[in-house]
């Protein structure tokens, strides 16, 4: 990997995560204009625990998560010795978070990958392509957003017409908290197989969900349809008013009566204001983007680098 060396700047500060002060780390990630919950340290310690440390700018004026990837027998001495970055389960970015000023990404990319690959690292959509020094591996991957301030009316006006037309068919379904081992039962029986997720990774996720309801930052959601049967379940964080639509899951009759799309509109409805965003996270398999750009999504791309 290239090395960068802007003569006169500050170098980040490489601090294990036993040294960081957690509330200036948060309030650079509170502060960030994203509005990404990712690198908080609840978050970080409830997806990889004891597997990350962070770099620090300028005093936490800016932070970025070194997630590192878990021990491997595969290539033991490297995986000890010199663990790549990685990204962890269930987080789509990955920061820099805080106040980011030119030239700090040139000075955080070589600590980041510490001079050799990297296992492959998702940046906050704020970072652009010409941020990066030349020779950095990048692929752009997909992202919507949908701003929830308008009107419910005209929120739902931005819908496709054909998805208005099965919400008016399969509606009315009400929504409901939901106990997050319902919300994990139902989402390992539809969609453990088909994503090739395995027992670590809902042991992750079920750390990631009891550590957002502790900090009042996600809702666990269900949603019965009007002979009360259970058509969709979900997990949704909640971050300074972005609701990330992150462990999403019909059941068999769900799929039927167009589930999914009655759970998002009603967690749209639920959680509409001014200032409040939908976050679809991703998608990039073109059924599932397909499936969100018809909820009227702006597109808001972010960079993977190696």
């Amino acid at each position: 990997m290239p090395r960068s060396n802007p003569a006169a700047l500050n170098s980040p500060i490489h601090l294990e995560r036993s040294d960081i002060d957690e509330a200036r780390w948060n309030a650079a990630v509170n502060n960030d204009p994203g509005g990404l919950p990712y690198g908080l340290t609840w978050w970080l310690d409830a997806v990889c625990p004891g597997r990350w440390s962070g770099l620090v700018l300028d005093d936490y004026r800016l932070v970025m998560p070194l997630p590192r990837e878990p021990f491997s027998w595969r290539s033991p001495w490297r995986s000890w010795a010199r663990p790549r970055v990685q990204r962890p389960f269930f987080t789509q970015q990955c920061g820099p978070f805080g106040t980011l000023l030119p030239h700090d990404l040139p000075r955080l990319l070589p600590p980041l990958f510490n001079g050799g690959p990297g296992g492959g690292l998702p940046f906050s959509e704020s970072i652009n392509e010409a941020d990066f020094p030349v020779g950095y591996p990048l692929a752009r991957r997909t992202n919507l957003v949908l701003d929830l301030s308008p009107p419910l009316e005209n929120i739902r006006a931005g819908y496709h017409r054909d998805l208005r037309r099965k919400l008016r068919k399969h509606g009315p379904a009400t929504l409901l908290p939901a106990d997050p081992e319902v919300v994990l039962s139902v989402y390992r029986e539809q969609i453990a197989a088909k994503a090739g997720l395995k027992s670590k990774h809902f042991t992750r996720a079920r750390a990631l969900i009891k550590a957002a309801l502790r900090n009042d930052a996600g809702y666990c959601y269900q949603l019965l349809g009007a002979d009360e049967e259970l058509l969709a379940v979900g997990f949704f964080p909640l971050h300074r008013g972005r609701i990330i639509n992150l462990l999403p899951a019909s059941t068999p009759a769900g799929y039927r009566r167009q589930g999914m799309a009655l759970l998002i509109d009603a967690v749209i409805e639920r959680h509409r204001g001014p200032g409040h965003l939908f976050d679809f996270e991703g998608s990039d398999i073109p059924g599932i983007a397909s499936f969100f750009r018809a909820f009227g999504p702006e597109l808001r791309p972010y960079l993977t680098a190696r």
